[in-house]
C-alpha cells in the first residue's frame, strides 16, 4: 500500500493497493473472512507474491498484524511513530489484532 519516494526519502501512499489493502482489513476485522479469504481477495485484485503466487497464510498474517499501516513502525525492537499517512485507523487495527 505504499512506495518509497526516493526524490524526498519519503513514504508516499500507493493510492489504488492502499485501498485494497484498506478492504482486506476491512473484510478480517469483521469476522466473517479467514486468512485464506483474504490471500485469495488480494489475489484477485491483483496482489501477489514476488514469484507471482498468491500470499501464504503466514505472510496475509505478518500484513495484518503490521502496524506499519497504521503509521508506526518497529526499529531495533521499539515502535515509533513515522511521518507518512497511515492506510487504516487505529480502531480497525485492533480489531483485527485482538
Amino acid at each position: 500500500g505504499y512506495l518509497n519516494d526516493p526524490r524526498n526519502k519519503s513514504i508516499v501512499v500507493d493510492k489504488k493497493k492502499s485501498q485494497i489493502i484498506r478492504k482486506a482489513f476491512l473484510l478480517y476485522s469483521e469476522n466473517a473472512s479467514r486468512l485464506e479469504d483474504i490471500s485469495n481477495f488480494l489475489s484477485q485484485q491483483g496482489i501477489i507474491s514476488r514469484s507471482g503466487k498468491t500470499l501464504k497464510r503466514d505472510r496475509i498474517s505478518f500484513i495484518l498484524s503490521n502496524p506499519f499501516y497504521v503509521g508506526l513502525f518497529r526499529y531495533s525492537g521499539e515502535i515509533y511513530e513515522g511521518k507518512y499517512q497511515p492506510i487504516i485507523s487505529k480502531k480497525v487495527f485492533d480489531s483485527v489484532n485482538n
